[in-house]
């Protein structure tokens, strides 16, 4: 630990800057890299605090990680709604990681649209991409 704020710690030599780039810069970088923005965890990163969705939007968000083993079956309903409401592409994912999240099962995503939306949704999506 001394050698951290020896050298470390704010105004000592190896001290380095954090910079943590706006939302919207990193949107536009991911744009600016053929990539798709997706708001992965809403329920977990909004926090409770919806209204801030329609602001995340305006900046260019494109997806929303609408079934996630985090949302509840209500979560994820709402989520899929908004996704259709602000036209953004939504996504499914358990965020299984193995041995180090033991409790979350690989696909246990909860998804509840049917095969043909999510194929329509695909096509879209790549449309989208290209």
């Amino acid at each position: 630990m001394n050698f951290y704020w020896d050298f470390y710690a704010q105004g000592k030599p190896c001290h380095v800057e954090i910079e943590i780039p706006t939302m919207k810069d990193i949107i536009q970088m991911i744009h600016q890299n053929h990539g798709l923005a997706v708001l992965a965890h809403p329920c977990i990163n909004l926090n409770g605090k919806e209204e801030l969705l329609c602001g995340i939007v305006s900046l260019g968000m494109d997806g929303i990680e609408a079934f996630s083993s985090y949302h509840t079956p209500q979560q994820a309903t709402n989520r899929l709604e908004q996704a259709r409401k602000y036209h953004l592409f939504y996504t499914c994912g358990s965020d299984f990681h193995g041995k180090t999240k033991p409790s979350i099962a690989l696909g246990g995503h909860g998804c509840i649209a049917s095969k043909e939306e999510m194929e329509r949704e695909l096509v879209k999506l790549i449309e989208k991409a290209c």
